[in-house]
């Protein structure tokens, strides 16, 4: 692949580790509400091992069951979270939007441009299908921990079987599964109100007018639902374009206003605590 393949994976990390093109984990511990709402600029492939849980991502909600694949393009807002309280295995693989195309091979070109329009897709495997990439995402976590001879030689061929099995899947499958979704009508046009406004000021009186119901009423479902607040849910959208903009080498003050956030003092402090460090020092590194 022409460079050293490294490998870290942390829960609540926005991006991939400086230098590494992918991350993966194996868990089998409950959910418990522990993943809040939050969103990468990488993709990640969620496999569903056992179990039944039901995944959040922009205002829809995926059931996940054995076998079914869930692939999030990166900047989409999601949010894992148990079902009917039983436990869960499942592997995540996350990846630079870069990977695929180094891997691209003399019989296989994998297609992986833009992310803006990318759709969430979600695969149900059959029975062949499930075992193949259990095993192969199995092999891949162990090389990943250990150090034997050969190991980036072959990370790198199984991360080219995962994507050409992906494909393959793809291709059988057609469509992607519909989403299912279990959030209620007034849960998912807030979360396109804000989507669309979130440049423009939301208050709490906006939405109470907006929905034609109490505010409390309004967070306390939407959270029960999305796995955050309204005003989380719009903060993380602002955040959002505001990394965007200055990764696009727009000036933080300008960044800022352009994301909807009024108060730089505000957007100094939010930045902070989430990318873990001050909006300019991120400006010039990008």
């Amino acid at each position: 692949m022409g460079e050293k393949i490294k490998s870290r994976f942390e829960e609540d990390s926005i991006s991939l580790p400086a230098g590494s093109v992918y991350m993966i984990r194996h868990n089998m511990a409950p959910l418990n509400g522990k993943v809040s709402l939050h969103y990468h600029d990488h993709y990640e492939a969620f496999f569903a091992v056992s179990g039944d849980i039901l995944y959040n991502v922009e205002g829809y909600t995926y059931r996940m069951e054995p076998g079914h694949l869930l692939l999030i393009p990166p900047y989409r807002l999601h949010q894992p979270c148990i079902h009917s309280g039983h436990c869960s295995e499942r592997i995540a693989l996350r990846f630079s939007q870069e990977l695929p195309e180094k891997l691209n091979g003399k019989d296989h070109n994998i297609q992986w441009s833009g992310t803006e329009n990318i759709p969430v897709q979600q695969y149900c495997l059959e029975e062949p299908q499930c075992q193949e990439m259990k095993t192969l995402l199995q092999k891949l976590l162990c090389e990943d921990k250990g150090n034997a001879y050969g190991k980036e030689t072959v990370i790198h061929a199984l991360l080219t079987c995962f994507f050409v099995l992906l494909a393959r899947a793809k291709l059988q499958q057609g469509k992607a599964k519909p989403e299912k979704t279990e959030m209620t009508a007034t849960v998912r046009e807030m979360a396109e109100y804000i989507e669309k406004n979130y440049k423009n000021p939301v208050t709490s009186r906006q939405l109470e007018k907006q929905f034609l119901k109490n505010y409390s009423h309004l967070s306390k479902q939407f959270k029960e639902e999305v796995g955050g607040s309204p005003y989380q849910y719009l903060l993380l959208k602002r955040l959002l374009n505001a990394e965007k903009l200055l990764k696009e080498g727009i000036p933080p003050r300008t960044a800022a206003e352009e994301s909807g956030f009024s108060d730089y003092s505000n957007f100094f402090r939010q930045f902070r605590t989430m990318y873990g460090c001050a909006p300019r020092e991120y400006y010039k590194k990008s």
